[in-house]
């Protein structure tokens, strides 16, 4: 009888090996898709489309739902491949966010005499 605990076979979700050329293909899109998002936000932001405090309801509530996701991950990881794209847009739409709030910060103090 082997032990279950050491045979961790529900963590198996496919049968076909990594490749460095499927991990690369997989992490530019994701990092792709988290790089538009993030661009989106920072350039609807700035283009007046949305007032500061609801952009920082966006931000802060998409850092939440990003960790709450990661979470869910990390306890299901057989739910990984299709919550990755989600993730990626929840984490561009924070960068974005941080982005404009830093960019703020910066020309705050550059104001400041």
């Amino acid at each position: 009888m082997a032990n279950p605990i050491v045979s961790r076979t529900e963590l198996v979700v496919g049968g076909k090996s990594m490749t460095v050329k499927g991990v690369v293909h997989k992490t530019s899109f994701l990092l792709g898709l988290s790089a538009v998002a993030a661009l989106g936000f920072f350039f609807f932001i700035i283009s007046g489309g949305i007032s500061g405090g609801m952009a920082q309801m966006i931000t802060f509530g998409s850092m939440f739902a990003a960790f709450g996701l990661a979470l869910f991950i990390t306890f299901k990881p057989q739910k990984a491949k299709s919550l990755a794209a989600p993730y990626a847009i929840l984490e561009g739409l924070f960068l974005g966010g941080v982005s404009i709030m830093f960019m703020g910060l910066t020309l705050a103090f550059q104001l400041t005499p």
